[in-house]
C-alpha cells in the first residue's frame, strides 16, 4: 500500500505546475520508493520492486506522445520525467536482482529512447568498450552513432526490397553524422535542453543493465534476455504492420546486439539462457526471407 500511495503522488504531480511544494512532495515520494526498493531487496520480499519499475516508466514513455517539440528537447525542459527517469535508472542498476517482469518496461524504456533518438552515444561506446558488445558488426570498427544509425532507418521505412535497404544502409552509416544537421532549426533554448537531454540519459548509465548482467542473479538474468527478445517484436512480422518497416527492423536489430551483449558475458550460465535464445534465433533463420537481411547477417 506504501508504495502504491508513493506512486500516487508521482502520478499526481503535473510537469507544466510544478511549484516548490509540488517538487519537495515529488522528491519525497521517489526518495520512499528507492527506499522502498532498497527494503525489499535486502528482505527479499518478492514483486515490490517491479511493482516500483513498472510505476515509475509510466512517465518517461509519455515522451513518445509528445508532439510538437522534438523528443529531447521536451525532456530536457520537463523536471518531473528527468527526476524519475534518474530514480528509475539507479533502482533498475542498483536492484537488478529482485527484477523479473520489470525487466520488461526498462527494455521498452531503452528502445523507446532509441526510437525516438535520445539514446547518448556514451550507450554505444560503453557496450562495446570491452570488445565484449554487439554493437559492432566486424572487430576493431568503431561502434556507430545511434543516432545516426536510426535517422538512416527511418528514412528507408518505405525503401525498396531488404537486401537493398541493407546495402543502402551500410553505406550511408558513415555519411550519416552530417544529415543530423537538423539542429539549424532549433533555438539556443532547445539546445540548451537537448544537452540537458542527453547529460541525464548520460548520467542514468542505462547501458550498465547490459554490461554488468554478469552480477545478476540466475532469475533475474532470465528475465532480462526475454525482456530484451519480446521487445524486438514478433517475427515473422504480419505484412504491412506498422512493425514490418525498416525502422522498426532497426530495432530490432539493436534487440539483438543487446542480446548478445548479454551472453557473451554470462557464458557460464549459457544454459539457462539458450532456450528461449534459441527459439529467438531459429525464428529469425527460418523466416529470412521475410524480414530484413541487416538482422539475419547480425
Amino acid at each position: 500500500p506504501a508504495v502504491h500511495a508513493m506512486c500516487s503522488i508521482v502520478d499526481s504531480v503535473v510537469s507544466e505546475r510544478l511549484t516548490p511544494t509540488l517538487w519537495n512532495m515529488l522528491e519525497g515520494a521517489l526518495s520512499g520508493l528507492t527506499t522502498a526498493a532498497t527494503i525489499a531487496t535486502s528482505h527479499q520480499v518478492e514483486d515490490v520492486v517491479d511493482a516500483v519499475v513498472v510505476n515509475l516508466s509510466k512517465v518517461p514513455a509519455g515522451i513518445a506522445n509528445v508532439s510538437g517539440v522534438r523528443p529531447d528537447v521536451a525532456f530536457g525542459r520537463d523536471a518531473k520525467m528527468r527526476e524519475v527517469t534518474r530514480t528509475l535508472a539507479a533502482i533498475a542498476n542498483r536492484h537488478g536482482d529482485s527484477l523479473t517482469s520489470g525487466w520488461n518496461n526498462v527494455v521498452e524504456l531503452i528502445v523507446c529512447f532509441y526510437r525516438l533518438q535520445m539514446l547518448p552515444d556514451t550507450f554505444a561506446r560503453a557496450l562495446d568498450g570491452d570488445g565484449e558488445g554487439g554493437l559492432n558488426a566486424k572487430p576493431g570498427e568503431p561502434a556507430p552513432s545511434l543516432r545516426a544509425r536510426r535517422v538512416t532507418a527511418k528514412s528507408q521505412s518505405n525503401g525498396g526490397p531488404s537486401i537493398y535497404r541493407s546495402l543502402t544502409y551500410m553505406l550511408a552509416l558513415p555519411a550519416a553524422e552530417p544529415e543530423l544537421a537538423s539542429e539549424r532549426s532549433l533555438t539556443e533554448g532547445d539546445r540548451s535542453d537537448a544537452a540537458v537531454c542527453a547529460e541525464v540519459l548520460s548520467r542514468c548509465c542505462f547501458e550498465d543493465v547490459f554490461t554488468d548482467s554478469k552480477f545478476l542473479k540466475q532469475d533475474s538474468l532470465v528475465h532480462l534476455v526475454k525482456a530484451i527478445i519480446w521487445a524486438s517484436g514478433p517475427i515473422p512480422r504480419t505484412p504491412g504492420s506498422s512493425s514490418s518497416g525498416a525502422a522498426n527492423w532497426d530495432v530490432a536489430e539493436l534487440c539483438l546486439e543487446l542480446l548478445f551483449t548479454v551472453l557473451l558475458r554470462n557464458r557460464d550460465r549459457i544454459g539457462s539462457l539458450w532456450p528461449r535464445t534459441y527459439e529467438h534465433f531459429h525464428a529469425i533463420f527460418s523466416h529470412s526471407r521475410d524480414i530484413d537481411a541487416s538482422l539475419v547477417q547480425k
